[in-house]
C-alpha cells in the first residue's frame, strides 16, 4: 500500500496516492515532510535543552526576587520575575510542540493542522510575554 499525502492548501485537502511536487488538483506545492520533520525536531530538542538549562540557572534568584540565591540577586519586582518564568516556560512548551510535531511528520510523511495552530498560538504567546517584558522600564 502507498502512502497517500494530503495537500496542504486549507481550501483543497486532496489525497495524493503518489509522490508529486504540486498538488495535481489546485497545484500548491507539496511539503517534503520527513526532511522537515528532521528539522523541527532537533530544533524543538534544542529549545527544550537550551532553555531548560538556562532557566534551571537562573530560576533559583528568580523564584526569590530581591534575595541573594547563590551569590546572584534578581533585582526586578517579583511579577517581572513571573513574568520571566512563563516566558521560560513558553519557549519550553514550544520546543516541546515543535519536536512532537517534527516526529509526527518523521513518521507520517504529512503535516499536521493540530500542530501547525497549537505552534502558532504559542508563538503568540511567546510575542505577547515579550512585548510584557519590554514595556518594563529599567
Amino acid at each position: 500500500m502507498k502512502a497517500s499525502r494530503t495537500c496542504p492548501s486549507p481550501t483543497c485537502g486532496a489525497r495524493i496516492e503518489a509522490i508529486a511536487p504540486v498538488c495535481p488538483k489546485c497545484g500548491e506545492a507539496m511539503p517534503a515532510g520527513r526532511a522537515r520533520g528532521w528539522l523541527l525536531l532537533g530544533l524543538g530538542l534544542f529549545l527544550v535543552v537550551f532553555m531548560g538549562a538556562i532557566a534551571a540557572t537562573v530560576g533559583g534568584p528568580l523564584l526569590h526576587a530581591g534575595a541573594e540565591v547563590d551569590g546572584t540577586t534578581f533585582t526586578g519586582t517579583a511579577d517581572q520575575a513571573q513574568t520571566v518564568i512563563q516566558l521560560f516556560g513558553a519557549v519550553i512548551l514550544f520546543g516541546a510542540v515543535t519536536a512532537a510535531y517534527g516526529t509526527y511528520m518523521i513518521v507520517t510523511g504529512r503535516q499536521s493542522r493540530f500542530f501547525l495552530i497549537a505552534s502558532l498560538l504559542l508563538f503568540g504567546l511567546l510575542g505577547l510575554l515579550c512585548l510584557t517584558i519590554m514595556e518594563w522600564k529599567g
